[in-house]
């Protein structure tokens, strides 16, 4: 209080600093809460430097990291433009750093290096790296790319980040990994799990931060290209839409650094998956389904993709995920494994592999015991095999279970099997 009073300037730098501590949390929402306290701070006392130079940097990076990397980059180059123009160059050298952690982050390495090697140049001049010491720890992938990329202070400066904690050995000696987050390869499970290995490296719960984090993840994989606003509807329906927008920037940044920064991209307004190498188990899993389903039950590859199927699914899809917009996704996931047990069975029996065709339908059974289709395969295994009160005694389960689960019959067609089996009906 007595700053904004006596000293308004430094009162802005004050809310700035406190802005980046937020801002390098990932709480960007409150980032934004504070900057713009600061811009109020600037316009009621008239601060052209604050308004025109330090909050347009401290604004447009808060932007960029959180996923409006456009505006980002507009609000920056405004700032370092008008930096320039007063010859500030402490606070030019920082902009410019920030600026190429923008550019990083649209995927425009070259744009990146050239003004990191602007940044770094300035530093030399005005004899000191320590903005890009604190911020190197958060833009390591912009220090790896000046690494790869022969920019001279880089190596000294991610050696002191790694004694910080930011980086391993090997990255400072090679720049290995030079984008910024780049996910190099994904293997990503939802099936009994939702599970994310990144370059070899199963992403851990403090990595994503959030469940939502990760369940936003998996929404805009399977759902995308989608927009923002459409995304809020199913993950934030009962808060305004500053709330929501702040929610879901925060979101996507953190999963941003948990998966890379090409992990989800937007493009006319929309969010979708980037050009990400990855593998998904439902995706080969509906593949193997749908080519097992082209084939007769007695082929050798029939078997060979239904049984691959099966090892695939480990269980339900997410069953972690409580929002109903997976539920759908859940169970034409479960009909289909359902769908391969049976498959399973039926290449048995092509082959007169009767006790083995009944192990396949019981575990179909175990996934829906209200199938009747399938207690009629078992009746008809036991009946080929020669196990004719195997065959009723089937008949008999199957009754009570639609009994006890929905108070209803075995429907005429079961009947029918059952009183030709049992010698009450016409062969």
């Amino acid at each position: 209080q007595i700053a904004q009073e006596s000293e308004p300037g430094l009162a802005v730098y004050a809310l700035a600093a406190q802005a980046d501590m937020y801002r390098w949390r990932g709480d960007h929402a409150q980032a934004r809460a504070v900057l713009s306290k600061a811009r109020q701070l600037a316009e009621e006392k008239g601060l052209d430097f604050e308004q025109r130079g330090l909050l347009p940097v401290a604004e447009g990076i808060t932007l960029a990291e959180s996923g409006e990397v456009k505006a980002g980059l507009r609000l920056l180059s405004d700032g370092v433009r008008f930096l320039e123009q007063r010859r500030a160059k402490r606070e030019l050298a920082r902009a410019r750093f920030l600026l190429a952690k923008a550019h990083l982050l649209a995927g425009d390495k070259p744009q990146a290096v050239g003004e990191l090697r602007r940044a770094l140049d300035l530093a030399e001049e005005i004899g000191t790296h320590q903005f890009a010491v604190v911020e190197g720890q958060h833009a390591v992938g912009l220090l790896k790319l000046g690494i790869a990329q022969g920019v001279a202070p880089c190596r000294a400066l991610a050696e002191k980040v790694q004694q910080l904690g930011g980086l391993g050995a090997a990255e400072v000696r090679t720049g290995e990994g030079a984008e910024e987050g780049a996910a190099s390869r994904l293997e990503i499970y939802a099936l009994g799990e939702g599970r994310v290995v990144r370059d070899g490296h199963t992403v851990s719960s403090s990595e994503w931060r959030t469940a939502i984090v990760k369940e936003l993840f998996f929404y805009i994989l399977l759902h995308g290209p989608l927009e923002r606003d459409a995304i809020g509807v199913v993950f934030w329906p009962d808060v305004s839409a500053k709330k929501m927008a702040d929610s879901f920037h925060t979101t996507l940044y953190r999963m941003r650094r948990a998966l890379g920064g090409d992990v989800v991209v937007v493009e006319g307004g929309q969010y979708r998956l980037g050009d990400v190498d990855y593998w998904f188990d439902v995706e080969e899993f509906e593949a193997l389904v749908e080519r097992a389903r082209l084939l007769p039950p007695h082929a050798w590859q029939a078997e060979d993709l239904w049984r691959r199927a099966v090892a695939l699914y480990r269980g339900d899809f997410l069953p972690e995920v409580q929002r109903v917009w997976c539920v759908p996704k859940r169970e034409a996931l479960r009909e289909m494994y359902l769908e391969a047990l049976v498959g399973m069975g039926r290449c048995h029996e092509a082959r007169r592999e009767f006790e083995g065709a009944v192990g396949w339908y019981r575990r179909a059974l175990e996934v829906d015991e209200l199938r009747e289709d399938i207690h009629r395969r078992i009746m008809h295994c036991h009946a080929q095999a020669g196990r004719r009160s195997e065959a009723l005694a089937q008949y008999h389960r199957c009754r009570e279970i639609l009994k006890r689960e929905l108070d209803i019959e075995p429907s005429v067609e079961t009947k029918g099997l059952y009183e030709r089996m049992a010698g009450k009906g016409p062969d």
